[in-house]
């Protein structure tokens, strides 16, 4: 009953099992709502994003305020994300990579924790040495006003406070550096 065409069928089954699963981690993390009302937000996630960006103030991991208003005039990218989400943490590399490509040219990017403790967001930025600056959301306004349904999400303001792209799920750096560069060439 250990056949090799047995044993292959049940070593393609996991294989098959294991592919879906690190699919569905690499799309995103949800946490306060089911799948299914995750996944409708995220489709909608594009129409339902604020036309121009929600005015907003956190107190930064470095003592200093982060505002979105004083950012006016230049690009910049606000990732959201929490310490527990594993699509969160393979992005926060590529997220660093493209603030290091793009920092000094106009393009500010800041990253905003949700559904967490401070303690494991501080920690979290620490880990994966994320340098633009980072604060908590502590009583979920920032996540209401841009109706974040799941994490991670990435919101690209023009210069203007125009909310011009939004990412949902896991963006990677060429993605991204991809856009920013159109979008700075025009």
């Amino acid at each position: 009953m250990g056949t090799k065409a047995g044993q292959r069928g049940h070593t393609l089954n996991i294989a098959v099992i294991l592919f879906v699963l690190a699919g569905i981690g690499l799309w995103g993390c949800g946490k306060v709502e089911d799948r299914k009302k995750a996944e409708e937000k995220s489709n909608a996630a594009s129409e339902t994003a604020p036309q121009r960006a929600v005015p907003f103030k956190i107190m930064g991991f470095d003592g200093r305020e982060i505002g979105i208003e004083e950012l006016k005039g230049k690009l910049v990218v606000v990732n959201f994300f929490a310490s527990w989400c594993g699509p969160c943490r393979m992005e926060a590399p590529e997220l660093e990579r493209t603030w290091a490509e793009f920092k000094g040219s106009g393009v500010e990017f800041v990253a905003v924790a949700v559904d967490d403790t401070e303690t494991n967001a501080r920690e979290f930025i620490k880990r994966y040495n994320v340098t633009f600056p980072a604060g908590i959301d502590s009583d979920r306004r920032i996540m209401s006003d841009y109706k974040i349904g799941f994490i991670p999400m990435t919101y690209v303001i023009g210069k203007d406070g125009t909310v011009l792209q939004v990412f949902n799920g896991m963006v990677t750096q060429k993605t991204l550096s991809e856009y920013l560069r159109e979008y700075l060439k025009a």
